[in-house]
């Protein structure tokens, strides 16, 4: 071996221990952590759920998911939020925080809305190495950045909170969710617009008349629409969680608030006078909405295992309104919100906690061991939690992200080709009959 072949031998031997060296010792990216307890948690949002219509309904045995879930479940009240709008009590549950002055202003303007706000809840679960679905929650749409597994719905503009319609999901439009999930949702509202109509059928019951009175189009109009809401936000949950298998989902489900809106005086007329014609046709609506949102409850927690809790709440609850005219349910006085947390390991509590939408998720992030923003304002409530669960897993605080404090805007043309789709389906709606 002459010297320039040994001169490049020792080169190319050099060369490789360097590349070996590089390979070998290059810090590796940090892996991400799931969440610490093991745990998962499904938290349903049902608008407008009130617990003692819940215990009203559950006695006459027609929410078995339901009273079953209290047989071995936490429950808690929460307190009313002021003014109670569902965009004020389900982002504060959503976030821990209080609204800015920039989003109560803009949630406080004539048809009132937030954009693209996604749950800080599930933003905290990500960063911890969680996964996440946001399915149907107020304030999401439309969609934007990488926010996690997010179908967002619309919001019609109404007069006032007690004649608004349920946000909704369309079969297409822009801005719901990501293009990789626009066959799934599609598929989804197809399927519960071909079915909405036995569903209002059973859902009116025995009482309503043949033809109907047409004095009711416009509430049954609102009946339908708030089914085919809640059934294709509960179609995409389910798809999603089965395939995902996330750490935290949040499900909201709109359409209680606006059927107890509409009958809750034909469910109650001892507790309101001057009652329209027709009334008594549809005593029976309110219930059954309350059984369809059991059954929805019922499948959804089918999807989960041993290690997942479910959560039932409300920002608010519903009583019979003390003024005003059409007859109507009311948050107005302060009723409070509703919670149910069932799983392998909770414990009946005797009385219900008092909580505030501000601690639900600091207390569902103790319940996942995901460090806190130190920005949450709630606080982690210990007896809503499995006993032992905050010596083993204590809570931890982190420095919260940068957020911007004013609202995002959108495009007014994007919010008119919306309003133009809400508009048709309304129509169409209202003209149906069963």
């Amino acid at each position: 071996m002459n010297r320039k072949r040994t001169l490049l031998v020792a080169a190319l031997a050099v060369g490789v221990v360097a590349l070996a060296f590089v390979i070998v010792w290059r810090p590796a990216p940090p892996i991400a952590k799931a969440p610490a307890t093991g745990y998962k948690v499904v938290l349903v949002a049902v608008d407008g759920l009130d617990g003692y219509l819940v215990t009203r309904f559950s006695e006459t045995g027609g929410l078995p998911a339901i009273s079953r879930f209290l047989r071995r479940a936490t429950t808690a009240q929460i307190s009313a939020d002021e003014p109670p709008l569902p965009l004020v009590g389900w982002t504060r549950l959503a976030t821990g925080r209080s609204l800015s002055e920039a989003q109560m202003e803009a949630v406080m303007a004539p048809g009132g809305r937030l954009y693209s706000l996604a749950p800080d809840v599930a933003a905290a679960v990500r960063e911890a190495g969680g996964r996440t679905v946001v399915v149907g929650w107020p304030g999401t749409w439309p969609v934007t950045g990488d926010d996690g597994i997010v179908v967002a719905p619309y919001v019609p503009a109404g007069e006032s909170h007690a004649s608004a319609l349920a946000p909704a999901i369309f079969g297409d439009a822009r801005g719901q969710t990501t293009p990789d999930l626009a066959a799934l949702v599609r598929d989804a509202a197809a399927r519960s617009q071909a079915s909405v109509e036995p569903a209002l059928a059973q859902l009116v019951g025995r009482g309503a008349p043949r033809p109907p009175d047409p004095a009711w189009d416009g509430a049954l109009a609102a009946a339908r629409w708030a089914l085919l809401a809640d059934m294709t936000n509960v179609e995409i949950a389910a798809k999603l969680i089965a395939q995902e298998d996330p750490h935290l989902a949040l499900v909201y489900l709109g359409g209680l608030d606006a059927v107890g809106h509409r009958f809750l005086p034909s469910a109650m007329p001892a507790a309101f006078q001057n009652l329209p014609p027709g009334t008594e046709n549809y005593s029976e609506v309110l219930g059954n909405y309350y059984r369809f949102l059991d059954s929805a409850l019922q499948r959804i927690q089918r999807l989960g295992d041993e290690r997942t809790f479910i959560v039932v709440c409300s920002a608010y609850g519903t009583h019979p309104s003390a003024a005003g005219a059409p007859p109507s349910a009311s948050h107005d006085q302060g009723a409070p919100g509703a919670l149910i947390l069932h799983g392998r390991d909770t414990t009946s509590t005797p009385v219900p906690l008092r909580m505030s939408t501000l601690d639900v998720a600091p207390t569902v992030l103790a319940l996942l061991g995901v460090p806190i923003p130190s920005d949450m304002e709630g606080r982690v409530v210990p007896e809503a939690l499995p006993g032992g669960l905050l010596e083993r897993f204590p809570p931890a605080y982190v420095k919260p992200p940068k957020r911007a404090d004013a609202p995002e805007t959108v495009e007014p043309e994007l919010v008119a080709e919306m309003d133009a789709l809400a508009a048709a389906r309304l129509a169409e709606l209202t003209t149906a009959r069963p």
